[in-house]
């Protein structure tokens, strides 16, 4: 699942919207670490209005949400998605 936004409300680092204990949300975590590109995570356990903004942007209660700085959002992606959508080689 894809969604765009506006260029002005496009974060300038990749944000992983997700919940500590989530395997996913680790992974994607762990790649973009290992690849050194600027992510925030944003544990949607701890706050409400984060929760409603991942299930907002995608579509329903699922993390990883991330939402990369050209506007796209995928769920659940994996680490071959992501590396597309950044244009890197893992």
């Amino acid at each position: 699942m894809s969604a765009t936004t506006t260029p002005a409300e496009l974060p300038a680092t990749v944000l992983v919207y997700g919940r500590v204990d989530c395997a996913d949300t680790q992974r994607t975590r762990a790649l973009l670490e290992r690849l050194a590109v600027p992510a925030e995570f944003l544990d949607v356990e701890s706050d409400a209005e984060l929760a409603r903004e991942a299930a907002r942007l995608g579509g329903g209660p699922r993390v990883p949400v991330v939402r990369f700085p050209d506007g796209a959002v995928e769920v659940e992606p994996s680490d071959e998605l992501v590396l597309d959508r950044l244009g890197l080689e893992g």
